[in-house]
């Protein structure tokens, strides 16, 4: 496996940052985790051809700094079908409770989404669950965030990443993280508590407590930005933390 960042940034970064997205290889296939606003121009810049991208998961929808850049997709992958220049194939999004409902409203808001040459299918995700795929299996548990917030575990070959989306601690984070290979997780602050986020300390003790291997940190608000944020989530963890940046690579 292998993960292309899209977005490192939160919804107030700086302009270096896209908001939260990631595209995640498994075999010959590249999916999407989360899509927020500047990623759709990051995974035509990654060299994924975004054509090919069929699968779509979502860690919450409530905020758009994780699905503003969906609406772009589906109307960049009409384009494409509309002209010739891709195959008409099934695109599946998935995510928590009341993801249809989302998706509903999305179509009145932009009501030439009706008319996609394409079939989209959406699907909601189980608060706890694991369902297998082609060539990789999911597990998922609830966040405390939003009532769609969703951790997902992709485990592929014997490998698995976590993605834990944005968060307050929780036990559910430290089950579906234990001894992953990679934890990409928020660290939305340096030092403030709560507001429904993590920050270095809290994002060092999860990581610490479920024994994973790597810890990929992202989602910076300029608190975190100005600070020494490998330096402080070292003092709790300590395995390999890597600081995300926009287009940054990954190997699982």
């Amino acid at each position: 496996m292998k993960i292309t960042v899209l977005g490192a940034g939160s919804f107030i970064s700086g302009g270096d940052k896209a908001a939260a997205g990631f595209a995640l290889k498994i075999g010959n296939e590249a999916i999407i985790v989360d899509l927020g606003f500047g990623c759709l121009k990051n995974l035509q810049r990654s060299g994924i051809d975004y054509s090919k991208v069929n699968n779509l998961f979502f860690t919450h929808f409530e905020h758009p700094d994780h699905i503003n850049d969906l609406s772009a997709f589906l109307f960049a992958r009409k384009g494409l079908a509309d002209f010739g220049f891709s195959e008409k194939t099934q695109i599946n999004l998935f995510g928590g409770p009341g993801l249809k409902a989302f998706v509903k409203k999305l179509f009145e808001l932009y009501p030439l989404f009706e008319n996609i040459p394409f079939k989209l299918k959406v699907s909601e995700l189980e608060p706890f669950g694991t369902n297998n795929f082609n060539g990789f299996t999911l597990t998922t548990k609830p966040m405390s965030h939003r009532p769609s917030s969703l951790g997902l575990r992709f485990e592929a070959s014997k490998k698995a990443v976590v993605f834990a989306g944005d968060t307050e601690p929780n036990e559910n984070l430290v089950e579906l993280a234990k001894e992953a290979d990679l934890l990409v997780a928020e660290c939305n602050y340096a030092t403030t508590e709560g507001d429904g986020h993590l920050n270095a300390r809290t994002v060092s003790e999860i990581a610490s407590r479920a024994s994973v291997k790597r810890l990929l940190l992202h989602h910076f608000a300029p608190e975190a930005e100005k600070a020494d944020i490998q330096r402080m989530v070292a003092k709790g963890f300590g395995g390999e933390i890597l600081l995300a940046e926009d287009l940054m690579q990954v190997e699982i």
